[in-house]
């Protein structure tokens, strides 16, 4: 999971001034219906690298490699911005990855959270599962601005919602009922300045969790699906689910009006890892 940097502020943080990168490690689900340890033996998570950045989640993963000439294994550590070990659950996820750049949304401020890896290694699960005790990242952050939105005494809060897909190097609206259509790329301008964005992109005005679930679930359903060796429904393409959060402050004799978008990827799965 990558978390993009956003603009930065007069003295933010120097950590969200950047993309950061968190590990998820996949639990062996077999090893969790036996005897065996939790972790499997060629993976190991190791303290913090010292730095004083985290002092909850560790930041060091090694890999044990077995000799081909029955010698002694090797050790490659990685060192990231946060490893999250099988034990952590979908609200240790959202709280370490996806709480701090909410945050940032609601201030008017931008942030991506990509989810990359393997065909079956949980990113659609991380990012949007609806289940009972396994909440994913989209419908918590969701929730979580609608409910910080509310708290906002002097604030109007504004939520909209897109949902689009990337496939086959076209990009698709998934809230139409005709999804062929290629849209296109453009840079438009933003109130002081310009972004790229989809213009003909549908934003529809979301005001609770059910708006945002009835939007996703409607655009999972044309979202492209193909078989794959690995898991047979697999999505195939790239999808990218947008909030745009507009907050108009009402202050003496003036009225204050800025824009945070927050863009949930779900990448399609990466099988040519060394590509």
């Amino acid at each position: 999971m990558v978390k993009d940097g956003i603009p930065a502020k007069d003295g933010q943080d120097a950590t969200k001034q950047r993309v950061t990168v968190f590990v998820r490690i996949k639990p062996d689900l077999e090893a969790m219906d036996s005897d065996c340890p939790l972790l499997p033996p060629c993976v190991t998570v190791g303290p913090s690298a010292g730095d004083g950045v985290r002092d909850v989640v560790s930041t060091r993963l090694y890999l044990e490699k077995p000799s081909r000439q029955g010698g002694p294994a090797t050790t490659r550590p990685f060192t990231f911005d946060g490893v999250l070990e099988q034990s952590a659950t979908q609200a240790d996820v959202y709280r370490e990855v996806a709480q701090p750049i909410v945050d940032d949304v609601l201030e008017g401020y931008n942030g991506t959270i990509l989810a990359y890896g393997q065909t079956g290694a949980g990113k659609t699960h991380t990012l949007s599962s609806i289940q009972p005790g396994s909440i994913g990242i989209v419908p918590r952050a969701a929730q979580d601005l609608f409910d910080r939105a509310g708290a906002r005494g002097n604030r109007a809060v504004e939520v909209k919602l897109s949902y689009l897909q990337i496939y086959c190097e076209q990009i698709q609206d998934l809230l139409m009922q005709e999804t062929g259509e290629n849209l296109c790329i453009r840079e438009l301008k933003d109130g002081g300045g310009a972004r790229v964005g989809v213009p003909e992109l549908q934003e529809m005005v979301v005001t609770c969790l059910d708006d945002c679930l009835r939007l996703i679930q409607l655009g999972d359903r044309n979202r492209t699906v193909a078989f794959t060796a690995l898991n047979a429904h697999s999505s195939r393409s790239h999808a990218v689910i947008i909030f745009t959060v507009t907050t108009v402050i009402e202050e003496p004799g003036e009225t204050k009006k800025r824009t945070g978008r927050l863009y949930l990827v779900d990448l399609a799965g990466s099988e040519r890892l060394k590509k």
